[in-house]
């Protein structure tokens, strides 16, 4: 499929719009602001608007907000164009659905439980299918797109990555290290929590992800997205070496998903096109 200029220029702002719901859903998390709605969804607190309203409700409301909106974009577009919109729109309801599940079951806050663990991941996953179907077509203009995946097992490992990044995400929130080397102690400690122990995993999976970027991107001459891959390594051993603070988490987590969009596109290139068409 061939899209106008028009249409790109919709997935572009679309693929930027869905960037800052994600990244202010991390800062709902790392905020503790998950429960500021309490066990209420859509409404919050039974509310549109609650009357009695604290920061952590607003900073959870604001989130809601901001999804509605991506959401209603989404199913406008897919009326028009539904079988562009198809897979955008069904990545949409799952996100909302998994974002739901962790409100009302109360795997929000300071809950530390394994199901909390399993639904970010699920939601961490979705959350970059969602933003990679829109991708596909913000970030490949006038190329075509084949309906299967070239060297899909490369999006698979990508995805790992971003789970057991997750993982370390959720560790650090509910268990601040106060020092690298006490992080590393509760890494090997036999009595501390699974997402504790599973956290090493992302540093080691993102290193090891980042330099086979570089080498996929140097190897098809896009090097930019090469550069890229490489300050994401260096912000990554930077956010670990700091202590995770939280500019530095988000700011990983939207080169995260720059990175796969970016990424992404070349797996679905027109084969008759080869890489020039994805430069």
């Amino acid at each position: 499929m061939i899209l106008s200029q028009s249409g790109h220029r919709n997935f572009e702002l679309l693929w930027f719009f869905c960037l800052i719901v994600i990244v202010w859903g991390a800062w709902v998390r790392i905020s503790h602001s998950g429960d500021g709605c309490g066990a209420s969804w859509p409404l919050c607190q039974g509310e549109i608007i609650p009357g009695q309203a604290t920061q952590k409700t607003w900073i959870e409301l604001f989130h809601r907000a901001l999804s509605g909106i991506f959401g209603l974009w989404v199913l406008v577009y897919f009326i028009k164009y539904p079988k562009v919109y198809f897979w955008i729109l069904l990545f949409t309801i799952t996100e909302a659905l998994l974002g739901a599940k962790l409100v009302l079951s109360g795997l929000v806050g300071l809950d530390d439980s394994f199901k909390r663990t399993l639904v970010m991941s699920l939601h961490q996953v979705n959350s970059f299918l969602l933003s990679g179907s829109i991708a596909i077509h913000a970030f490949k203009p006038g190329n075509r797109f084949q309906t299967g995946m070239r060297k899909g097992h490369l999006a698979l490992l990508f995805l790992i990555v971003t789970i057991t990044g997750a993982w370390a995400a959720l560790s650090t929130t509910l268990y601040p290290a106060e020092s690298l080397l006490a992080g590393l102690n509760q890494d090997f400690s036999g009595n501390a929590h699974h997402a504790v122990q599973l956290r090493i995993l992302h540093p080691i999976l993102g290193l090891s992800m980042g330099i086979g970027l570089i080498l996929f991107f140097q190897k098809r001459n896009l090097n930019s997205r090469a550069v890229l891959a490489a300050t994401m390594i260096i912000i990554g051993a930077t956010t670990l070496l700091l202590l995770s603070p939280t500019p530095l988490k988000l700011f990983h987590l939207a080169l995260g998903h720059t990175l796969w969009a970016l990424f992404l596109p070349v797996l679905y290139q027109d084969p008759t096109s080869e890489d020039s068409a994805s430069r």
